[in-house]
């Protein structure tokens, strides 16, 4: 009797182990969320970085304007009383001396200067924003003074001017900073002559 030939086979040891697929998707898995991350992180520090420049924007502009406004709120008198300058406007105070505020887009710089009565020299333009931000165009002053017979109405100025980042050469629209400020503002001490 002769036996049947039957295939035998040896038995195969399984390993342990990954296969080349399972490696490759866990690696476009880990690329994916490595990206994810990325892109957030990249975010949160532009925002961070956004959020630091229009703070110091607003505190320069914020303090532009308080000076500003104190120091017309407390004027006698506004000399150039009906003009419109871009630039400048100057006060007469309580003492009699006089203080020019103006603004520059060539230097992009808010300037407060004081000037003495009698033979005193006028002291330097002080600035009143930094060199973190910068005035792109020209600040507008327009003296109102009411034509009245009485004079019951005070005279009053409308201010405008816009502040940005002192690099306005940035376009990217995470880091670019233009705030506008606008106030009117009306003699504290007005007397009626």
């Amino acid at each position: 009797m002769k036996l049947p030939i039957t295939t035998y086979r040896l038995p195969i040891k399984k390993t342990d182990g990954f296969s080349l697929i399972e490696l490759l998707v866990v690696v476009a898995l880990m690329g994916v969320i490595g990206t994810i991350v990325l892109q957030i992180t990249t975010v949160m520090f532009r925002s961070q970085g956004k959020a630091e420049l229009e703070k110091a924007a607003k505190q320069n502009g914020d303090l532009a304007m308080k000076i500003i406004e104190q120091t017309i709120r407390d004027a006698k008198d506004i000399v150039d009383c009906g003009s419109t300058h871009p630039t400048y406007i100057t006060v007469t105070n309580r003492d009699n001396t006089q203080t020019t505020l103006s603004c520059s887009a060539i230097s992009g710089q808010f300037t407060k200067q004081s000037i003495g009565s009698g033979a005193a020299a006028p002291l330097p333009p002080s600035p009143i924003t930094d060199t973190k931000v910068r005035i792109p165009g020209d600040c507008v002053f327009n003296v109102v003074c009411p034509d009245n017979s009485e004079r019951q109405t005070p005279k009053y100025v409308y201010v405008y001017f816009s502040v940005e980042q002192a690099n306005s050469a940035a376009t990217d629209p995470y880091t670019k900073i233009d705030l506008s400020y606008q106030e009117t503002i009306s003699l504290r001490t007005y007397m009626g002559y």
